[in-house]
């Protein structure tokens, strides 16, 4: 029942570009406490809330890492987790104009099975059709458990956990401010770019990554339900360099793949077709 649940939401993450930006979850939260980090502002959290500024005309990129739990009091009430799903249109409300996120892992279903860390990434380029000031937002989920029939919602900031009330407030800059940042990931992206051939294929792809850096990235295969099916390391040279991936052992579908390290996350969609 929860994979059935879940289907209409992957199909429409999977209908989006062939390639975009993911983020990479922060391994400091790993031994956290569950939540999102960083915490909503508020008494508890003095330096909490989103702590870069945005501006109007400039590109932005800011990564709210999630600690997934195996359970949660809901209601006085212990509840088992089977996952935690953000909708990929609309799970973050009161973003300016221009401006969206993206998930890691990338079908943003969270299942604390595969890992304990996952993480959202606010991006984009707010227009001039915005008004320069406070925009208060609103983080919602679904959380799925097999015993409840219908998913359970959960706001952050929120009341339900502890440390999790206070405000998530993106500051928008007037164009040309000095106190706007550009993210790591786009410098990441700017300096990044997959193709593959064949796609789809029966057995055998060919990852070609062109990189104007000299790094060693982690390459990493999800199904359709956000679970890793292939992982290595690979080096990248600077200029054009081809990754042979083997697709013998899995099964006919639709697959994402990442390829990153803690300066950023890039992703792309392979198709198997026997």
């Amino acid at each position: 029942m929860k994979n059935f649940l879940l289907l209409p939401l992957l199909l429409m993450i999977f209908s989006g570009p062939a390639f975009s930006q993911l983020c990479m979850p922060d391994s400091m939260f790993r031994d956290s406490a569950v939540g999102v980090y960083p915490p909503p502002l508020n008494d508890l959290n003095p330096n909490g809330g989103i702590t870069e500024s945005a501006c109007i005309g400039s590109q932005y990129a800011y990564t709210m890492t999630i600690k997934v739990p195996t359970s949660l009091m809901f209601n006085s009430i212990p509840l088992l987790i089977d996952s935690i799903v953000a909708h990929p249109d609309d799970a973050i409300t009161g973003l300016p104009v221009g401006m969206h996120y993206t998930c890691n892992p990338p079908s943003c279903v969270f299942d604390p099975s595969v890992d304990s860390l996952g993480c959202l990434l606010l991006r984009g380029n707010a227009s001039d059709v915005n008004t320069p000031g406070d925009y208060p937002l609103v983080l919602s989920v679904q959380i799925f458990n097999n015993s409840v029939f219908n998913p359970l919602p959960l706001t952050f900031p929120n009341e339900v956990i502890m440390g999790a009330d206070g405000t998530y407030t993106l500051v928008l800059e007037p164009a040309g401010s000095t106190n706007c940042l550009v993210g790591i990931n786009e410098i990441f992206q700017e300096n990044f770019s997959i193709s593959q051939s064949p796609n789809p294929f029966s057995y055998f792809t060919t990852l070609t990554v062109d990189s104007e850096l000299d790094e060693q990235l982690d390459f990493i295969v999800y199904d359709m339900l956000g679970k890793s099916v292939h992982s290595e390391t690979v080096r990248i040279y600077e200029g054009r360099n081809s990754v042979e991936f083997d697709g013998s052992d899995l099964a006919e579908g639709v697959y994402i793949y990442t390829f990153g390290n803690k300066e950023g996350i890039a992703s792309g969609k392979m198709t198997i077709n026997r």
